[in-house]
C-alpha cells in the first residue's frame, strides 16, 4: 500500500532534506511550499499524513492545522510539526492545534522516518478501510452513471398491429426521465393487454420503481398461464401490483391503469388507480366519453380500483391522453385529435404522428395512444 504525504515549508533546502529523509518506495511525497497550498493540495488529495513547518509568511503551521482539524473532510488527517520552535510551550500548542506529534529542528532523519512510520502503522487499518470505502464509492458513481443512462434512453414509441386491432402510441416528453408510458403486456388475435404508468413526480427513482413494475406484471402473466379464454387473472394480479409496489415501500408514488381488449365479446375492461377509462373518436369526427357498465371487483384494495367495461364498436378508435394526471378535455380534442383523424382518416403511425405534433408544450410528460378496432 503507498502512502501519500505532504511536507510542507516555505524554505525549498528544508523541503528537500525532509524528501531526502522520507526515502522509502511505499511513500509518495507532495511538497507544498506555504500553508495555503498545503490547504488546497490536503483538500485535494486527502494524504495520510502531513509534514508541516510552524512558522511560514503566508499562514502559519498552527493555523494550517486548526483548519484542517475544522474540515470534516481532512480533520481525520495526522499533522506532525516540524519546527526550529523546541520551547515546551511551543510544543504544547502545536499539539493544542490538534497535531499527533512535534518534531524540532534539525531533525534527525532515523528519527523522523520512525516517527512516520509508527503513526502511519497506527492508522494503516483506518486507512485501508478508508481507501477501499473511496473505491467502493467511485465503483457506486460509475454503476449510478451507467443506470442513469440506461433510465435516460428508455422511451415508449410503440406500434403494433394484426388482424383484430391497430395500436400506437408515444410519450412527448421535455425531458428526461420520463415516468409516463404505455406497456403492451399481451398481444394477440384474441385480446389485448396493457398497462397505463403515471409517475407522480419526474425522477429516476419513479421510474426504476415503473421499470419494477411492468417487469413484474409481465412476469406474473407469463407464469400463471391463466390468461387464455376467460381465466384472466385481473384481480389476482391487481390484488399483487398493489401489495408489492405501495408507496410506503419504495417511497414512490405512481398511478396505473390496466387495459384489456377481448375481441371475441367485442369490449374493454379497464381498471384504473386515478386513471379515467379511454375516450372514443369514430372517423366521422364525432368524440365522446363511452358508456360503461361497472364490474364486480372485491377484495380488499376495491374501494381503489374503479373497475368498467366498455362495448367495442367495429370502425371505433379508442384514445388515450395523459399528462400528469389530466385526461382529455373537449378543448384538447377539438384542438389536437379530430383534425388529425379528419386529416388522415384512418388509423396509422403517421396519425399518431401528427396528433404528437400538435400537443401543446409542456413541462409534463404527455401521452397519446390510439387503439383502432378493426
Amino acid at each position: 500500500m503507498k502512502y501519500k504525504i505532504i511536507a510542507a515549508d516555505d524554505n525549498p533546502i528544508n523541503i528537500k532534506l525532509l524528501v531526502r529523509a522520507l526515502v522509502n518506495p511505499e511513500y509518495q511525497i507532495l511538497t507544498a511550499s506555504s500553508g495555503r497550498e498545503a490547504l488546497e493540495i490536503a483538500n485535494r488529495e486527502l494524504p495520510d499524513l502531513i509534514l508541516l513547518d510552524v512558522m511560514m509568511d503566508d499562514m502559519d503551521g498552527y493555523e494550517v492545522c486548526m483548519r484542517l482539524q475544522s474540515s470534516q473532510h481532512t480533520r481525520d488527517i495526522p499533522v506532525i510539526f516540524i519546527s526550529a520552535k523546541n520551547d515546551a510551550e511551543d510544543k504544547a500548542r502545536g499539539l493544542a492545534a490538534g497535531a499527533v506529534d512535534y518534531l524540532t529542528k534539525p531533525f534527525d532523519p532515523q528519527e523522523i522516518n520512525a516517527r512516520v512510520s509508527g503513526h502511519l502503522a497506527i492508522r494503516k487499518n483506518m486507512i485501508r478501510l478508508q481507501r477501499e470505502n473511496q473505491e467502493l464509492r467511485t465503483r457506486m458513481k460509475t454503476a449510478d452513471g451507467q443506470v442513469t443512462d440506461f433510465l435516460n434512453r428508455v422511451n415508449t414509441n410503440y406500434i403494433f398491429e394484426n388482424a383484430s386491432f391497430f395500436c400506437a402510441a408515444r410519450v412527448k416528453s421535455k425531458k428526461p426521465p420520463q415516468t409516463l408510458g404505455f406497456v403492451p403486456l399481451i398481444q394477440n388475435e384474441r385480446q389485448f393487454v396493457f398497462l397505463i404508468l403515471n409517475g407522480f413526480k419526474k425522477d429516476f427513482a419513479t421510474l426504476a420503481v415503473e421499470l419494477l413494475f411492468e417487469q413484474y406484471a409481465a412476469g406474473y402473466l407469463e407464469a400463471t398461464q391463466k390468461y387464455r379464454n376467460n381465466s384472466f387473472p385481473v384481480q389476482s394480479l391487481l390484488e399483487k401490483l398493489m401489495e408489492r409496489f405501495s408507496p410506503d415501500i419504495y417511497k414512490v408514488a405512481f398511478s396505473f391503469a390496466l387495459g384489456r381488449i377481448c375481441f371475441e365479446e367485442r369490449r374493454l375492461d379497464f381498471y384504473g388507480i386515478r386513471q379515467e377509462r379511454p375516450s372514443v373518436i369514430h372517423h366521422s369526427g364525432n368524440w365522446m366519453r363511452p358508456e360503461a357498465r361497472v364490474l364486480e371487483f372485491s377484495g380488499k384494495f376495491a374501494n381503489l380500483i374503479k373497475a368498467e367495461s366498455v362495448p367495442l364498436s367495429r370502425g371505433a378508435s379508442f384514445c388515450i391522453y395523459r399528462k400528469g394526471i389530466e385526461t382529455i378535455s373537449d378543448t384538447t380534442c377539438q384542438n389536437t385529435f379530430i383534425p388529425s383523424f379528419e386529416a388522415h382518416k384512418t388509423v396509422s403511425s403517421s396519425l399518431i404522428t401528427d396528433i404528437f405534433t400538435r400537443l401543446p408544450e409542456s413541462e409534463e410528460d404527455q401521452l397519446i395512444s390510439v387503439l383502432h378496432i378493426k
